[in-house]
This record gives structure tokens, sequence and C-alpha cells, in this order.
């Protein structure tokens, strides 16, 4: 395997687009894709960069043994680590929806498990996001938190609908109330940081398939 051929694969196993690896080597997209292309060879300081980005040996690099098992060790890695990653986004939707039947008793339903299940599986989606630093963009910052805010709102305001909470508040001395308020407030916050994630943690998005990183 030459090392264009090499670079493109450690690239795709960690799940990263030519722009990725140029903006960490601080080059332009061009020269990684002549790298790949076979027009133009990293010099032996870019090879020592390439192999800590890609987290393997230089001498993998250059030489051609023991690299096609090394790939096939982690194709198989990240693809146990893609059913993961859209398993947790799945459940988190599904556990979304379910929370919402359980804020208004729907039908009777209600378990407080769900809203802890919830709160676990979203703080997993979070951890297994790897590309944190593109939301140092200004306007997507923007539309992140405009989403946690506006979905935090819809929550608290559909507090005022709900009937069995608006009767547990009522029925309640001052202590117990406050804890009532409390523990729904967390509740609609982790909702809402659900929100974001099913609208900004889409794994299944060919844009956001790199976003999810080892």
């Amino acid at each position: 395997m030459v090392i264009s051929d090499k670079l493109k694969q450690c690239r795709k196993n960690k799940n990263m687009t030519q722009q990725d690896v140029a903006d960490k080597l601080h080059v332009s997209r061009k020269t990684v894709s002549g790298w790949e292309n076979g027009r133009s060879y990293p010099d032996i300081n870019m090879i020592v960069l390439l192999s800590d980005l890609f987290d393997v040996a230089t001498d993998d690099l250059i030489r051609d043994d023991r690299m096609l098992s090394y790939y096939e060790d982690q194709d198989r890695q990240n693809k146990r680590y893609s059913k993961v990653v859209r398993a947790s986004y799945v459940i988190n939707i599904l556990l979304l929806i379910v929370s919402y039947l359980h804020t208004f008793y729907i039908r009777g339903f209600h378990s407080s498990i769900m809203s802890f299940l919830l709160i676990v599986n979203i703080c997993i989606l979070l951890t297994l996001y790897g590309n944190w630093s593109k939301f140092k963009r200004k306007w997507l910052l923007g539309k992140l938190v405009g989403v946690l805010i506006i979905g935090f709102s819809i929550n608290i305001l559909l507090n005022y609908f709900n009937r069995v909470f608006l009767m547990a508040f009522s029925n309640s001395d001052l202590s117990t109330a406050l804890g009532i308020i409390i523990g729904k407030v967390l509740i609609d916050l982790f909702m809402a940081v659900s929100w974001v994630g099913v609208i900004f943690l889409n794994p299944f998005l060919v844009s956001n398939g790199s976003d999810f990183k080892k």
C-alpha cells in the first residue's frame, strides 16, 4: 500500500475530512488532497505530525507490512463505535418522547425511571461527541444556545397546563413544593439538552459523521 492510500485510509479511520486534517496541521486542504492523490508527498516533519494525528507509528506510514491488519482492526472498531453512537442517538429521541408522556401522565403513564434514563443517555451522547470546537463559531453557538433556551422555556410553559403537576404543587407544604419545583426544572432542563442532542448531534447526517471520534 503506497503512502497516499495509507494517509487516506488513516483519515477515514479517524472519521476526519481533508479539511479537518488541514486545520490540524495548519496546511491547505489542497495540500492534503495532493498527498492522498499521489501528486505530492509530505516531508519527514509532516510524517511525524501525521503519525501523531492518526495515532500510528511513522514506520507504519512508510512501510507496507502490518498496515492491512491494523486498518482492518481499526475499521471493525470504528463500526462498533458507530453503532453505539447511533443507538444512543435513537434512544435519546425515544426517551425524549417518553419523557413528555411521563410529564403529562398521558394514558396514565408515569415512571420516574424514564427521566433518569434520559439524563444518563444524553450524558453518554454528549461524551461520545468529539467536535465541540466547531461551536466556537458564534453563529453556530448562538443557534445551539437558542435551541436550549427555547426548549427549556417551552418545557417550563407546559407546566402551566399540567394538571397533575399543579395539583401536586398546590397540595404540598412549602418545602415539598420547593423540592417539586427544583426537580421539575432540572428535568425540563435535561429535556431541553436532549433537544439540542436531537438537532445538533445527529450521527446519521453525513456532515456530522466526523464529529463523533474516539
